[in-house]
């Protein structure tokens, strides 16, 4: 979601292969093919199977790549990605992301708000829908804030409030949430946990010095998220700037639908 009255360039990723051959990951999806609508008309903004060989020069891919702390890809690899401006004005758009035919696994989704400067809009509100279980199986969601002073950010994983809201089945009854650092090596270590909106925020033991607030449905209302009925999932948290990776799984065992969304407040 975009906030503010001018339009805002993001580079859209899906990266599949690249997993693989940066990390060594296996069972990656070989063919990612990434497209970007508008919502909720759900009009198709734009679309690539092939980031290299697309409408954006792979050199002005590789460039923001590097500019923006984007590990590189492949020349020639079937990672996707796109480079889009788009209108403002709380506006909303969904990256979708499927394999060839029937083909199925492991993507990333990757968003990055590529402006310089000082734009007067802002990406305000970034969510991922998933299947999530237990072990390997657990959502997630990693980000990054630049900068030199602290950000405040909503971070949310959301299983009932999907049908209370959406009429959604199959969502989880009780998702846990643990907000890890990316400092502490070679294990990260948790910033908090969270296990139902309307409870406690349970501190970890991560050196990172954050600063740990009640979430409000004020709060959600100010970035655009929809409102939670009291104990769903919560975790608001003013942060120094670093990468964070907020991990989404089942307190309860079982696979079901969860979203994790968060909001630069």
């Amino acid at each position: 979601m975009i906030a503010g009255p001018s339009s805002k360039q993001i580079l859209v990723r899906a990266v599949g292969p690249g997993l693989t051959t940066t990390f060594g990951l296996p069972g990656t999806l070989a063919a990612p093919q990434l497209g970007l609508l508008n919502l909720p008309s759900g009009t198709l903004v734009a679309s690539n199977s092939g980031w290299s060989a697309g409408a954006t020069p792979a050199a002005t891919f590789s460039q923001l790549f590097a500019q923006f702390g984007a590990f590189p890809l492949t020349t020639g690899s079937a990672d996707a990605a796109v480079l889009a401006t788009l209108p403002g004005n709380i506006s909303s758009y969904s990256a979708q992301i499927a394999g060839l035919g029937t083909a199925n696994g492991i993507v990333t989704a990757e968003v990055y708000d590529v402006d310089i400067g000082s734009p007067s809009s802002r990406l305000i509100n970034v969510s991922a829908r998933a299947n999530v279980g237990t072990g390997n199986s657990i959502l997630i969601g990693g980000f990054a804030i630049g900068g030199t002073s602290s950000e405040t950010v909503l971070i949310r994983a959301i299983g009932p409030g999907l049908t209370s809201t959406f009429g959604l089945t199959g969502t989880m009854a009780h998702p846990t949430m643990t907000l890890y650092d990316s400092v502490s090596q070679p294990v990260t270590l948790p910033i908090a946990t969270n296990t139902g909106w309307g409870g406690t925020v349970v501190a970890g033991n991560s050196p990172v010095a954050a600063g740990i607030q009640a979430a409000t449905n004020a709060a959600m209302a100010s970035v655009g998220a929809y409102s939670l009925v009291d104990r769903l999932r919560r975790l608001r948290d003013d942060r120094h700037p670093a990468a964070r990776r907020v991990h989404g799984g089942a307190d309860r065992g079982g696979g079901h639908d969860g979203d994790r969304g968060g909001g630069g407040l």
